[in-house]
């Protein structure tokens, strides 16, 4: 029991020296040095796949170009369905994704006596809408509009191809029928079988009067046949 006691209260100093010195060169030789940890690094930098590399120096510029919690997927998917609102003194473009989740919307003023640029009439609304929101926004423009006619529904459509402007007044250029003609890597392809093209303009009282709005068509200035005839010649385009 004595000898058991004396073994473990053994204090450094009654170790050896020659065992101590053997135990280090111990260490010494399983800790890899400088030159050995960079040639393993070297090694397995050669074992990388030559695209995996590509990919991995690619992730390495975003990392360092975008902040952290900035994303750079987009905001909407895609739209792909459309529909048009008319008010008295407002059209409203309203677009959405497939799974009508995501709303967008463009604002035209109808108000505007030939405008120069898109500046002059257009508003791209940045929010992005829930189907909830949308309709709750739409709701409070027909109230709003009551009196002179509320909100309604102009054209639904499955793309926006432009704005044209010729003398007067811009048009919108929306695509309102299509068929599929393929798919490409799982994506549906579409060709474009019918457009539409609707006047960004102040509403004329006297279209609700027969009479007047034959008068009109009867005696009109150059302009407006000119407009006429330009607006012909671009609906002959086959898009």
């Amino acid at each position: 029991m004595r000898s058991m006691f004396n073994i473990f209260s053994k204090s450094p100093r009654d170790v050896p020296v020659e065992k101590v010195q053997e135990d280090e060169a111990k260490v010494d030789d399983d800790v890899p040095d400088a030159v050995e940890v960079e040639e393993a690094v070297d090694e397995a930098e050669d074992s990388v796949p030559p695209k995996l590399k590509t990919v991995r120096r690619g992730l390495g510029k975003i990392s360092t170009r975008y902040k952290p919690g900035l994303t750079i997927e987009p905001v909407v998917s895609k739209l792909e369905n459309f529909v048009l609102y008319e008010s008295y003194s407002h059209m409203f473009l309203v677009g959405c994704d497939q799974y009508n989740t995501q709303y967008r919307v463009l604002k035209f003023d109808r108000w505007v006596s030939r405008p120069t640029s898109l500046q002059d009439i257009l508003v791209e609304d940045t929010n992005t809408y829930s189907r909830a929101e949308i309709f709750e926004m739409l709701d409070m423009i027909h109230e709003g509009n009551k009196q002179v006619g509320g909100l309604r529904t102009v054209a639904r459509g499955y793309g926006l191809i432009g704005l044209v402007r010729f003398l007067d007044c811009y048009y919108i250029n929306l695509i309102t029928q299509r068929r599929k003609v393929g798919k490409l890597g799982g994506n549906v392809l579409y060709a474009v079988a019918g457009t539409e093209t609707f006047p960004v303009r102040r509403p004329d009282g006297d279209r609700a009067n027969l009479w007047n709005k034959v008068n009109k068509r009867l005696n009109q200035s150059a302009t407006d046949i000119a407009e006429a005839r330009y607006l012909s010649l671009f609906q002959f385009v086959d898009l």
